[in-house]
């Protein structure tokens, strides 16, 4: 059986599944552009959370001139070891993408139940489908722009000139499935990212105060209106590079 077979067929163990359920976990979903990497780091400064940093087979990459290390953003492994990880059923989810493997082990999540920690990290909607699988309990809050024309002015300031138009429009392409994902289930708290400092206290307010609720219906309607703006500026970006 190859890689991607084994990732593709992969089920956690029951002794996975079991940590999950014995740990406060915090998923940050939305589309590129929206703070999910500034709200983790935030969180994350203070000594509530534990960063699930993940597995996965790609090299470490230089992001704003700055090389990736190891035991930071991820943890770098060989496909030998990904295959070995697989095998022992040592990890809580996995996927497939681009030639390389991701996964989430369950030494990440042990970890944050040592230290009496939520467990915390930012995941795309593939990862939060099979955490919500294991345990409906874990918080996903999926993070939304303001509006259409500042999330593209967020992006353009964040990457500049380092995106090719082809490049750009995929990642379009990645963000309608994500709004239609937010839209047709209910995993999410929607949670629109207009203000950052209102943000945080919106999320760490819901977290350690059971009385507080977040009507996100307001976040949803909004998302519905990204989904249409983004099918309108994805159409004419597929027109200069067709």
């Amino acid at each position: 059986m190859t890689l991607q077979d084994k990732v593709k067929n992969y089920i956690p163990s029951p002794v996975a599944k079991e940590i999950v359920k014995k740990c406060q976990i915090v998923l940050l979903v939305g589309p590129i552009g929206v703070g999910k990497t500034e709200l983790k780091n935030r969180l994350l400064g203070s000594d509530k959370f534990h960063h699930i940093i993940s597995h996965t087979t790609r090299a470490p990459r230089y992001n704003h001139g700055i090389l990736e290390v190891d035991g930071g953003e991820y943890h770098f492994i060989d496909l030998k070891r990904a295959d070995e990880l697989l095998d022992n059923k040592e990890f809580i989810e996995a996927k497939y993408i681009n030639g390389n493997i991701y996964g989430t082990s369950i030494n990440e999540i042990k970890k944050a139940i040592e230290e009496n920690k939520i467990a915390i990290t930012d995941i795309d909607v593939q990862g939060v489908d099979e955490y919500k699988a294991i345990d409906k309990n874990v918080k996903a809050f999926f993070l939304l722009p303001p509006d259409f024309k500042t999330w593209q002015y967020r992006i353009e300031k964040r990457h500049g000139d380092e995106v090719k138009v082809e490049d750009y429009a995929e990642r379009l392409k990645i963000a309608l499935s994500e709004l239609n994902e937010l839209l047709n289930t209910s995993n999410y708290i929607a949670v629109i990212n207009n203000d950052f400092e209102e943000t945080l206290k919106t999320i760490t307010n819901y977290l350690f105060n059971k009385n507080i609720k977040i009507d996100d219906s307001s976040a949803r309607k909004l998302a519905k209106s990204l989904k249409l703006d983004t099918e309108e500026y994805l159409t004419k970006i597929l027109k200069t590079v067709s």
